[in-house]
Formats: structure tokens, sequence, C-alpha cells
């Protein structure tokens, strides 16, 4: 016995889209059980002398799906615009960085780290290093450039005729080069701001003719999650559940390309 009506039955993958609005919506990339429910939510209010006086119902839209890819910053900008910010720092150089190592902090032939170290890994050359006490040092003689274990690249201050003392400061001063980068910045109050969503589940036969979900006005109401699994062992990424959910009053549509007949 075959379905009353083939093209009635989904399975079509669908696509996430979110923005501002239709025009600026972005697809989220790799997903799974991407799903909308719309459940009735009936308010009642009952008075003591003339029973029920209000019944009113509605049915908010609900989008959720498992994203894979979120660890890219604009995709989650953009899931939780208004509550969290972000900002971007190029690769590049910052000339004269002065490095203040407390007394007490160091001692002698005890690795000091660079606090900064070049975006590709490559060596740094102080342009001075200074003792509080004792004043300049040179290179190879009250000091040398090393590395530690891990390969983060620093100085060894020398027990030398210069160093008399562990009890003063030593300032490095470098120059360093970061990696570029993406800071998502949250936690402080914020207004969300609405999010466009939209599901597109393309027909296998026809790419073009689509069936479509459109929440014109939502909020994240999901956690931000970076699930950081080591992928061999886990046999699988991490994964960040995602929860849409239409603000009350606004209204979604479902438009059926496919299923026409």
């Amino acid at each position: 016995m075959s379905a009353l009506n083939d093209d009635a039955i989904i399975i079509e993958y669908g696509d996430l889209y979110v923005g501002d609005d239709a025009g600026s919506a972005v697809n989220m990339g790799a997903l799974r059980n991407i799903k909308f429910t719309s459940e009735p939510v009936t308010t009642v209010v009952n008075s003591d002398n003339r029973g029920e006086i209000i019944r009113k119902s509605r049915m908010p839209g609900k989008v959720e799906a498992e994203l894979l890819e979120p660890g890219d910053a604009d995709t989650l900008e953009n899931i939780f615009k208004g509550l969290i910010v972000k900002s971007s720092n190029a690769a590049s150089v910052v000339n004269n960085h002065p490095q203040v190592v407390a007394s007490g902090a160091w001692s002698y032939n005890k690795f000091i780290p660079f606090e900064f170290q070049n975006g590709d890994g490559s060596a740094i050359t102080p342009d001075s290093v200074t003792a509080g006490t004792n004043g300049a040092l040179v290179s190879e003689t009250d000091y040398f450039i090393g590395r530690d274990g891990d390969g983060t690249r620093g100085i060894f201050i020398k027990d030398s005729a210069t160093v008399t003392t562990l009890s003063q400061t030593i300032t490095i001063v470098f120059d360093y080069t970061p990696a570029a980068s993406k800071v998502l910045t949250g936690g402080t109050n914020q207004t969300a701001v609405p999010r466009y969503i939209k599901i597109v589940a393309p027909s296998e036969d026809d790419s073009n003719t689509t069936r479509e979900i459109v929440l014109e006005s939502a909020l994240a109401t999901s956690p931000m999650l970076l699930a950081f699994v080591d992928v061999e062992n886990a046999g699988d990424v991490g994964v960040m559940p995602v929860v849409f959910e239409s603000r009350k009053g606004t209204a979604w549509s479902y438009t059926d390309e496919i299923s026409v007949a």
C-alpha cells in the first residue's frame, strides 16, 4: 500500500538561515535534527461569579537545530545579536611593548616567557632588557633568549657580573605581531536584537522547489555552547543545540511548493 500523497512525505534536508531580515539572513552551515514546532498556548481567565470570561489561544513558532559549525564568531554574533559584541584584531605589529617582571617573580636561569608571542610562532628579539637596580642587560652576557618545553619564547637571566641582586624588577621591551583574531564579548546588560529565521528544504527532484518555514521575529532561547571534543575519541564534533522562539504577537509561515496537487 502506498502513501496517500507521496509529496506530503517530508524527506528533504533543511538549511537554516538567520539574520536581521529576509535580505540579510545567512546560512548557518552544517547542522542536524532541524525541526519546526508550533504548540497551542491557551490562556483562560475565570471569574468567581460568571465563570470563564476570557479564553485566548495562539500558536507561537519554534525552530530547533544542532549546529555543527558553532566555532565561527560571525555565526555566534548573528544568533545572539545584541547580547554579545564582536570585535576584530588585525595581525599588525605592536612596537615597544614593555613587560615588567616584579622582584621575586624571577630568578637566575628561570624561564621568563614573553607575555605576548608572535602569531606565526617566529622568534622575538627584545629591544632592551633592563634591571631596576643594575640597568641595561646585554644579550648572551646577562641573559639569553630561549624557549620552554611547549615552544613558548622568552628569556633566561644569567647570574652574571652585571646582575648583582634578585631584589629588582626586570623590564623587557619587545615588538610582536599577534595572530589576526575575532573576539566575542558578553556578560554585560544588553538587549537582544530580534532575528529573522528561515528553514529552506529543497526538493530532491528540483532544488528550486522548496518547503520553507519563516519566523518573522524570533529570539534565541538556548545557551551559547562551545563543546570541545576529541573527534577521534568521541566520533563526533562539538555540537551546539540552538532554539529560536517567535516573539509574542509576531507571525510565522509555512510555504509548501512540493505538495501542491
